[in-house]
């Protein structure tokens, strides 16, 4: 179980321009496709299954998420290995369409404490910015290409984004 604490923006660039500004910073930029399915589970709790695409290796994956009272950016997130059996298993019980997005995430072999993702969501517009980091308090640069802050707007949420992709109708 670990504490997971991240802040979220709008992105004003493209994701190449983004990401240009990040290399330039020194940062190494690490390309994935992610694919997950929000899961019916108790309260307090968000759960999700993802298939992580890295090149030819396949990564799935259990998460569980429960903000923290009293924390603006915080949440405890337990997360587990599972099976592409299990994936399979519990994405057929579900009988959702996934959330598919690309994901580029951006290390500083320097500055450890802060990780950037670049989030481009499948049959959306969307383009969304998280930096994780290592204390609530912690300082990043603001990039040109940060926007609006959208930290705890459900609407910006992962798990908002894909009910209401399940709920339009399918193409």
């Amino acid at each position: 179980m670990t504490t997971e604490i991240e802040r979220k923006f709008l992105c004003r660039k493209t994701p190449v321009e983004t990401l240009a500004m990040l290399k330039a910073d020194g940062f190494m930029i690490e390309a994935m496709v992610i694919e997950q399915v929000y899961l019916r589970a108790a309260p307090r709790w968000g759960s999700r299954i993802r298939k992580i695409i890295k090149g030819t290796k396949i990564q799935y994956v259990l998460t569980l998420k429960s903000k923290i009272a009293g924390k603006k950016f915080s949440v405890t997130e337990i997360e587990t290995s599972i099976t592409r059996l299990q994936y399979d298993t519990i994405e057929k019980i579900e009988n959702k369409r996934p959330l598919v997005k690309q994901r580029w995430i951006a290390r500083h072999p320097e500055f450890t404490n802060i990780v950037w993702f670049v989030d481009v969501f499948q049959d959306t517009s969307l383009v969304l910015l998280e930096v994780e980091l290592d204390s609530e308090d912690t300082c990043f640069k603001r990039y040109p290409f940060i926007g609006k802050e959208v930290t705890g707007k459900k609407r910006y949420s992962n798990a908002k984004i894909f009910q209401k992709l399940n709920d339009a109708p399918s193409a």
